[in-house]
């Protein structure tokens, strides 16, 4: 079977087939003399917020359709077909006359684009212009574009957005770039950032015509499947400035290979391709994918919302572990990586500003509280003890110190479990000596909530004056429990147990009394978190599956009802709960 690397290699070959990357606009059908919209896509039922297969029998009657594109005034359609009685990939096109589509015939022309006023085609590393006697012979578009490879697109204003492989990079799984159209020439080619080239066979850019989003496929880790689409859109007018890139969600990306986006024209529909790699019997392989659609409005629903965004929680509330920190929406449908590497136990900052978190050193056996931006920037290292795990932060509801548990072995083999605080800089940092556990929080009174170690036990639910004196223990058990959270009213208390047997979330009251069970899976469940509301908990589930750890997080009514799963390989969840002003 080929290796990967190689499928994905001929993949972008293929990713040409489908005709990612147009020169499209958003705009009105009365800026453009359109078909009517109930003829413009071959009389098919447009789709709504959930991709269909796009396959019209008009071009497709035998299922043979690979891919098309329309020219700029949707007119015009240029498509492929192969198999059957197409040994070799044909191209073709059909024109829109005397209101109606007329009949499909071969061309010459492959993979066409076309710019917004319809005057120039756009042909591989090439373009025409418009004559009176038809279109010119190619013109070179010049030397940026010598290694141009696996998709590009372009702006109304010229600027080319497209995906490069060269040896020489840092990345050789691909990466975009982007060259300016200035003063009637083309600038120097410019790698865009670090964010947006993250990853594995980056390529197929799609860039909105007036530059505010960006739409490519990548392999990254915590994706859905072989490649998945991503989104990332532009701030603040500001030259290679991009929000971090957001996975567009499962309900665009699945299991199989999403690749080669592109929206309509008309703005009205998202295009991209879906499909998988085949293998033959003599153990080759060969890609099957199928066009897909869907409503251009999903896109508008993955942009950060303006009103937040200044102070850093956008349409992204819920934090996770995921090989890095990352962030969901609240339906677990679109994420957002900020860090890649051994990070976990996010904690928002109580104005959302700021994120706290470990990060693993030294192959793991040094762990050390870490804090950003809510965006992924500004990351600062706060612990240095080398052999130490400092873990599951908490920030103080006035948001001036953090509080942490530090695990670790001492000569004799003896585990220690400590509690320590620190400024929110890092200064500071004092342990709470006559406290012994972990999984710290604040009860709304300010006095901690956690797990302490005591009687010898494995653990048990505690609470605690933030000096260390006055402990009350919540719960009594041989079992371990960990992880406790206090629900936004104050009332109710939610855990981890493993008095049953086997880890599992459980509620309580604040006093200790109703203490019920809420989850019963084969996993190992933990890490609870409350809704802003305190109608609803995460969490986070490890289970075997096929001799491999699973990791996932779930979403439950706060009686345990409605349970389902958010977003795969992730753990370790924080909600943002606004803290007092």
């Amino acid at each position: 079977m080929l290796s990967m690397k190689k499928a994905h290699i001929i993949l972008w070959f293929a990713g040409a087939v489908f005709l990612t990357a147009c020169n499209a606009k958003i705009q009105s059908a009365n800026n453009h003399d359109f078909p009517p919209l109930e003829d413009r896509y071959f009389g098919e039922e447009p789709p709504g917020l959930v991709p269909e297969l796009f396959d019209p029998k008009m071009v497709s009657p035998e299922g043979l359709f690979e891919g098309g594109m329309f020219s700029q005034n949707m007119k015009e359609f240029y498509f492929t077909r192969k198999n059957g009685e197409y040994e070799k990939r044909t191209f073709f096109v059909i024109r829109y006359e005397n209101n109606s589509w007329g009949q499909e015939s071969e061309t010459d022309i492959k993979w066409p684009r076309f710019s917004e006023d319809g005057k120039t085609m756009y042909i591989g590393k090439d373009y025409r212009e418009r004559t009176d006697r038809g279109w010119s012979e190619p013109i070179s578009q010049g030397e940026f574009l010598k290694d141009q490879a696996h998709g590009w697109s372009i702006t109304s204003k010229g600027t080319y957005y497209y995906a490069v492989y060269k040896k020489e990079d840092k990345n050789i799984n691909g990466s975009l770039y982007y060259c300016p159209f200035a003063d009637g020439k083309y600038e120097n080619p410019v790698r865009l950032n670090a964010d947006i080239n993250t990853g594995e066979y980056i390529a197929h850019p799609f860039i909105a015509p007036d530059e505010s989003y960006l739409i490519w496929d990548v392999r990254r880790e915590g994706g859905y499947g072989q490649a998945d689409l991503y989104i990332s859109f532009k701030q603040n007018d500001t030259e290679n400035s991009w929000s971090p890139p957001v996975n567009m969600g499962q309900a665009i990306n699945s299991e199989m290979q999403e690749s080669s986006p592109m929206v309509t024209q008309d703005g009205k529909y998202l295009f991209f391709t879906r499909g998988e790699w085949v293998e033959k019997e003599d153990g080759s392989t060969y890609y099957v994918g199928k066009r897909h659609w869907v409503d251009a409005k999903v896109i508008e629903t993955l942009r950060p919302d303006p009103n937040l965004q200044n102070t850093g929680v956008t349409s992204y509330p819920i934090a996770y572990g995921s090989n890095g920190i990352c962030l969901t929406n609240k339906d677990g449908t679109s994420t957002i990586r900020l860090t890649a590497g051994q990070h976990g136990y996010p904690a928002w900052s109580p104005n959302g500003k700021r994120l706290a978190f470990y990060g693993y050193y030294d192959g793991g056996k040094t762990w050390s509280i870490h804090t950003m931006n809510s965006d992924g920037s500004n990351r600062k290292r706060l612990t240095h003890v080398k052999n130490k795990w400092d873990n599951m932060p908490v920030w103080s509801p006035d948001g001036s110190k953090i509080i942490f548990g530090r695990d670790y072995r001492d000569a004799s083999g003896a585990w220690h479990y400590e509690l320590w605080k620190m400024n929110a800089d890092g200064s500071e940092q004092t342990q709470i000596k006559s406290l012994s556990g972990g999984g710290p929080s604040f009860m709304p009174d300010g006095r901690l909530l956690y797990h302490s170690e005591h009687k010898n036990k494995e653990s048990e639910i505690s609470i605690a004056d933030l000096n260390g004196e006055n402990i009350i223990h919540l719960t009594d058990n041989e079992a371990e429990e960990w992880d406790p959270k206090i629900s936004p009213d104050g009332k109710q208390i939610t855990f981890m147990s493993k008095r049953d047997g086997n880890r599992e979330i459980y509620v309580m009251n604040v006093d200790g009394s109703n203490q019920t069970r809420l989850t019963y899976n084969d996993g190992s469940d933990g890490g609870p978190t409350w809704s802003p509301d305190g109608t609803q908990i995460v969490f986070h589930s490890e289970t075997e599956r096929d001799g491999e750890t699973e990791n996932s997080t779930y979403i439950m009514n706060k009686d345990g009802s409605s349970l389902r799963k958010m977003v795969h390989n992730s753990w370790q969840p924080s909600w943002f709960k606004k803290g007092p002003k």
